[in-house]
């Protein structure tokens, strides 16, 4: 899939492997690093709260080739950016234009 759109090569940390007990006691996955591309990459809104302190939630979308590995726990760089995927990517298998739809937020503040 390169077309015009599709132009971005992008770095997927997904999870693997068991879940093991983080410093803090929360449960984590190892990570592996793939690459993933080329992509369609825009931002969709942002939001800005002041209470108290600046925080900028900005969501984007990104679509590439099919890749079930990338899923919720994932995350995504860009350009030097790291964003969380958002809830369940969205992966489209019917055997014409397999690809794979991910919501991704970055925070800042």
């Amino acid at each position: 899939m390169t077309d015009a759109l599709h132009q971005v090569m992008v770095t997927a940390h997904v999870p693997t492997g068991a879940t093991t007990p983080a410093p803090d006691g929360t449960p984590t996955k190892t990570r592996t690093r793939i690459d993933w591309g080329p992509c369609n990459f825009q931002p969709a809104s942002s939001t800005e709260d002041r209470a108290g302190k600046h925080t900028v939630t900005g969501e984007y979308f990104i679509s590439g080739p099919l890749d079930p590995r990338i899923t919720a726990g994932s995350i995504i760089t860009v350009a030097g950016n790291t964003y969380k995927v958002k809830a369940e990517p969205k992966h489209f298998a019917s055997g014409i234009l397999d690809h794979t739809e991910v919501n991704l937020l970055q925070q800042k503040g």
